[in-house]
C-alpha cells in the first residue's frame, strides 16, 4: 500500500469509497441521514482546493483509503479518515493518518468524532489525540473532539522504564512486584465472574494467573505505550492469553469513555496516580460487580518510593502522587454506591503496607 496526494480526477473515486465506508458510521444510529454520506463532488472538490486530500493505494491501484485536512491558524484540521471495509484492521488507518500529520508538520491537530465511535475513538488515543471537549447535537448525537500537540508534557508515567519499573519493584528492599504478584492471583480467583480490567497493567505482573477456562476478556489498560507493548509480547501467543488479553492505551484522567464494560475492576496502586475522584469516574463509567484496589499506606508520607538504585526514574512522579488513606477510599467507594467486602494488608520492608480493599456493587 501506498500513500499520495490525491489528483483532482481521483475526488469521484474517493467520493465513493467515502459512502461505502461510511455505512459502518451510519449503522451506528441506524439512518443513512449523517453528513459523510450527504456530501456532494462539489463540496469535495472544494475541500481539495482549500486543503489537502491523501489517497492509499492498493498494489493494483485501487484507492483503498483517504484523509484529508485543512489549515487554519496553525491547526490542521483533519476529516474524513476512511479505509475501505475489505482492508480494516490492518494498521492502514493509523498510516493515513500520520501521513496527513506529515503534510502539516509542527502543527496543532484537531479532528472529531461521535461518542458511538468507540473503534475511531480508541485509534485516536493510541495516535496520541486527546479529547477536548463534547458537544450535544441533539439526544442521539454527541460530537467529540480530540486534539493533539507534539509538544504537550507527558504524564510522568510515560518517561518510566518498563526496565526501571520492574528491577525497582523486585528489589528485596521493596518486594512489590511479588507482593502484587501473590495478591492478584487470589483477586482473579476470588470471584464468579468472565470479565475483567486492569488498570495500570504495567509489565502484566500476575497475568499469568488468569484462567482461561475461566475468563473469556481481560482488558489491560495503561499510559505508557512502552509497557503495553511489553505485556503483548509477554503475553499474546495464542497459548498465553492471545484469544482473551486486549490492550488499551489510555490516560485515565483525561478521558474513560471508550473503556469497555467489565464485571470485575483490579486497580493495583493505581489510585494513588490518578486520584480519588477519577477513579470514581472510571467505575461508574464501566459499572463492575466488583472492584478490587490495593493501595500503599506509608509512615513516612515524604518517603512513598522505597530507596533504590532506581529510585531517580521515578521522580517525576512527585507532580501526580495522591497520599492514600483507607477510610477516604471506603468513603468515594460508598458514596457511588459501593460496599466494602474484604480487606486485609500485606506488611512490605522499610514500614509500608499494601492494603487490598473490595468491594461490591449495591
Amino acid at each position: 500500500m501506498k500513500i499520495y496526494k490525491a489528483e483532482f480526477e481521483d475526488l469521484n473515486d474517493i467520493l465513493k469509497l467515502q459512502y461505502l465506508a461510511y455505512q459502518s458510521e451510519a449503522a451506528l444510529f441506524g439512518t443513512d441521514d449523517i453528513p459523510p454520506l450527504k456530501q456532494t463532488i462539489a463540496e469535495v472538490e472544494e475541500e481539495y482546493h482549500k486543503g489537502i486530500i491523501l489517497k492509499m493505494v492498493s498494489d493494483d491501484d485501487v484507492i483503498i483509503g483517504s484523509v484529508r485536512a485543512k489549515e487554519d491558524k496553525g491547526t490542521a484540521y483533519i476529516g474524513k479518515l476512511m479505509i475501505h471495509p475489505d482492508y480494516r484492521c490492518h494498521g492502514y488507518g493509523s498510516k493515513l493518518l500520520s501521513a496527513i500529520e506529515d503534510c502539516y508538520p509542527g502543527k496543532r491537530y484537531e479532528l472529531f468524532t461521535s461518542t458511538r465511535s468507540v473503534d475511531n475513538i480508541r485509534l485516536y488515543h493510541k495516535m496520541g489525540y486527546d479529547i477536548y471537549k463534547k458537544e450535544q447535537v441533539n439526544d442521539e448525537l454527541i460530537f467529540v473532539y480530540m486534539e493533539k500537540i507534539k509538544d504537550k508534557t507527558k504524564n510522568p508515567w510515560e518517561e518510566i522504564s518498563i526496565n526501571d519499573y520492574e528491577k525497582h519493584m523486585s528489589l528485596d528492599s521493596v518486594m512489590q512486584l511479588q507482593t502484587l504478584n501473590k495478591i492478584m492471583k487470589a483477586q482473579f480467583d476470588d470471584y464468579d465472574i468472565s470479565t475483567a480490567m486492569i488498570l495500570g497493567v504495567a509489565g502484566g505482573n500476575g497475568l499469568e494467573h488468569v484462567d482461561k477456562n475461566k475468563y473469556s476478556r481481560v482488558f489491560g489498560i495503561d499510559i505508557n505505550e512502552e509497557y503495553l507493548k511489553t505485556v503483548s509480547e509477554r503475553y499474546s501467543s495464542t497459548d498465553m492469553l492471545g484469544d482473551v488479553l486486549e490492550c488499551i492505551q489510555l490516560d485515565l484522567i483525561k478521558d474513560v469513555s471508550i473503556l469497555p464494560d467489565a464485571e470485575l475492576i483490579i486497580a493495583n496502586l493505581l489510585i494513588e496516580y490518578i486520584g480519588y475522584e477519577a477513579f470514581a469516574e472510571v467505575v461508574n463509567h464501566v459499572k463492575p460487580r466488583y472492584v478490587s484496589c490495593v493501595i500503599q499506606i506509608n509512615n513516612d508520607e515524604n518517603n512513598w518510593v522505597s530507596d533504590s538504585p532506581y529510585l531517580h526514574a521515578f521522580d517525576g512522579l512527585e507532580q501526580v502522587h495522591h497520599q492514600m488513606e483507607e477510610s477516604e477510599l471506603e468513603k468515594v467507594m460508598e458514596d457511588i454506591k459501593y460496599t466494602k467486602i474484604r480487606h486485609c494488608t500485606e506488611k512490605l520492608p522499610n514500614g509500608k503496607a499494601l492494603v487490598r480493599m473490595d468491594f461490591t456493587k449495591n
